[in-house]
Formats: structure tokens, sequence, C-alpha cells
């Protein structure tokens, strides 16, 4: 049976809600608190057919409404009662409004002076140290309540704001007072304070990553690289090496004495792996793979817009989805083995993969877009993977 008038768990539930909607937190940081009390409580009144007919039970409610008032307790809700005229029952005494006219009797009614202490406490040493974060603080006011390590995230914020060179260092070596896993343990608010307080340009904002978006050292993926030219091996490495791995920084940096490039599709399995490893000798050339990068990892290796660049993948959607985002890097970049007549002279290797959304690919070339289209319409026999293609086949496209 539902009550008539509201009870102590309404009241409670309706403040958490008001507690939860951060108006009070922000009103408190434009020094306005004062303009938000007193809180009104909307609630259904009593009908007078209502009342006639259940007044020993609305009676209960509240006696039961009036002890737990302010009036009583000193602090809570205040009840402002009126006469209301019945014609059946008389004159009766109800609640017209309930409010809250206080913060300290909204803090004592869900008991978060605790927490609101906390708040405060916080707040104003942040903003001590860093007036701007005024503005987070009002979008984010319980992050301020649930973390308790601020002392620590205090000397986080210092050094990433004070350093201009952190990437000299792995994060568990940064030159900061907190222990080895601090920044791990903590990395979810302290994301959200440097994007707010870091200027654009030291940040990566593509990396998700703690170290690589702060550019700090970190493991870095490994670009697997093969010289396709003796004389190359020769020029390279005294050593005589021609198969490396290095990591994708060193990569971006490197400069390699090369005129022509071929990206391989890394696979996760390594299954394509032997399509690497059987590359041609070419004067000139070399060859990349890697394990765990994305082909948008590349982008940076400026180096490779001066060279004839040529990207191997899969036939299907997928794959010219690749090869449209490393062409939006490299514009010159030709694909490989990735053509209609590739795919038709394999038809016993064909496979079906399930369809995906068709996508405008802008950077495809004309008869790109029209095979990316005639695979996209294919419900069957829609992928040719890589591997599948026959190393005659790929020696006489490579000339």
């Amino acid at each position: 049976m539902n009550n008539f008038l509201p009870t102590i768990p309404t009241i409670t539930s309706w403040l958490h809600k008001e507690w939860n909607k951060k108006r009070i937190f922000q009103a408190y940081l434009s020094d306005e608190l004062q303009a938000i009390f007193p809180l009104v409580m909307r609630y259904k009144k009593i009908s007078s057919k209502a009342l006639s007919q259940n007044l020993p039970t609305i009676q209960k409610e509240m006696q039961e409404l009036m002890d737990k008032s302010k009036i009583q307790k000193g602090k809570g809700y205040t009840l402002h009662i009126a006469p209301v005229n019945n014609v059946q029952v008389g004159e009766q005494f109800l609640p017209q409004q309930i409010t809250i006219d206080t913060l300290e009797d909204l803090l004592f009614l869900i008991k978060k002076e605790k927490e609101w202490k906390t708040f405060t406490s916080i707040t104003s040493l942040l903003l001590q140290s860093y007036p701007q974060l005024k503005d987070w603080i009002s979008h984010s006011p319980h992050t301020l309540i649930e973390e308790t390590a601020w002392e620590g995230i205090l000397k986080v914020l210092d050094y990433f704001m004070n350093e201009s060179v952190p990437y000299r260092y792995y994060l568990r070596e940064l030159p900061i007072a907190v222990d080895t896993k601090f920044i791990e343990n903590h990395k979810g608010v302290l994301k959200s304070l440097l994007d707010f307080l870091l200027p654009e340009e030291a940040i990566d904002a593509n990396a998700t990553d703690f170290a690589p978006r702060y550019r700090c050292l970190y493991s870095e993926p490994l670009i697997r690289v093969r010289i396709l030219d003796k004389q190359l091996i020769a020029q390279f490495s005294a050593f005589g090496v021609s198969d490396f791995s290095i990591p994708l920084g060193e990569f971006n940096r490197l400069d390699f004495p090369c005129t022509t490039v071929y990206i391989i599709e890394n696979k996760a399995s390594l299954k394509n792996i032997e399509n690497f490893l059987t590359l041609p000798s070419q004067q000139g050339a070399i060859a990349i793979f890697g394990k765990g990068f994305g082909v948008g990892a590349l982008k940076n290796a400026h180096w490779l817009q001066d060279k004839k660049l040529y990207y191997w993948g899969d036939i299907d959607q997928a794959g010219f989805e690749i090869l449209n985002r490393v062409r939006a890097y490299f514009p010159t970049l030709t694909s490989i083995c990735m053509d209609r007549a590739t795919f038709e002279a394999h038809e016993e290797a064909q496979v079906t993969a399930p369809r995906q959304p068709y996508k405008q690919l802008q950077y495809l070339t004309e008869e790109e877009t029209l095979f990316y289209e005639y695979l996209s319409a294919k419900e069957r026999e829609n992928r040719l993977e890589q591997e599948k293609v026959r190393q005659q086949w790929l020696l006489g496209r490579l000339g």
C-alpha cells in the first residue's frame, strides 16, 4: 500500500539524488550555496476523498513525520503545516510543503558530513596549487571524495606540469616521490586531470595508455625489418644482419637508405609471417612487418614519405579499410596482390567472411573502390587471405 505522505526514506532518497546532481558542489564553488536553499520537495497532495476515507492512517504518517522533523531533532527537514478543511472529517493540519533549509540539514539527513568535509578540504588543496581546476572539480566533485591519495596525485601533477621532457623516463623511474605502482593504480583520475591541465602539444591524443599519452618511455611494439638488397645489408650492418626488430619510436627515426618499402599486413597470429620471409631479393628494397602494431603507428615515420611504398593485405572489406588508412598517411602508396585478378585466380582459396557495413573509403583508387564495392555486395566467398596467394603469382606481380 502506498503512503499518503512522504516517508523518511522517500525524503532521503530525494536528497541523495540532489547530492548526485552536483549542483550543490557547483554552488559551493561559485559561492552561491545560499541561493539554492531552501530545497523544496515536490509530492502529490492528499485529495479530500482520500483524507476522509483514510484519516487514521494519514494521522499516523503525519505523527511519524513530526517526530523526525527539524523542530524535534534540531536538524533535518522542515514541515510547513497548514489547516485543511474537509466536509466529512473537519479541519486537519497537514504539511503543505517540506523543505531542507540549509546545507547542514541536508548533510545530516543523508549522513554526508564527513564526505562534505573531505570535498571542501581537497578543493582548497587543489585550488591552492591549480586555480584553473575549478571547472574540473565542478564536473567531477565526487572524484574528490572517492579518491584518497591526493598528496601523491599532486606530486605527479607538479612533475608533469613543470617537466618539459618526461620522455626521458619510463613510468617506474620518474623522479617523483611516490611508489612505482602509484601512477598505474591512480591512472584514471591522473589522466582526467592531466588532460585538463596540460597544453595540447604535451599530449598524444591518439594514445590511450598513460605512458605514450604523456610522452614517457614505454615498451613499444617492435617493427620487424627485412633488408631485401644485399648491398644494403653490407651498408647497414657490419655483421651482415638482414632481418631485425626495433622499437616503433626508433623505426620512426630510422631514415633507412632504401628506395622501396613493402608493408605487410600484420596479424596477431603471425600466420602470414612466411609472406614476409619469402619476399624475393630486390635492389634498394626493405620489407616491414610487426606483431601488435596497427598501421596507424607508421604515420610518424616521416622518412617513408619519399620512398616507393607498397602495401599487401587480405582481400576483404577489412583489408581495403586498412589500405585506405595507410594511404591517408602515404598518398603515393600502391597496393599489391589486392586486385580482382588475384582474387579470381585463387577461387579455390576464397572463404566467407561476415559482411560489414559499407563505408566510403576516400583514399582508394577507382579500381580499388569498384573491387571493394564488389566484395561488400558478396554474401559468400568474399575473402582471400594474403597467405593463400601462391608464391609464383606474387613473384609475377613483383616482376
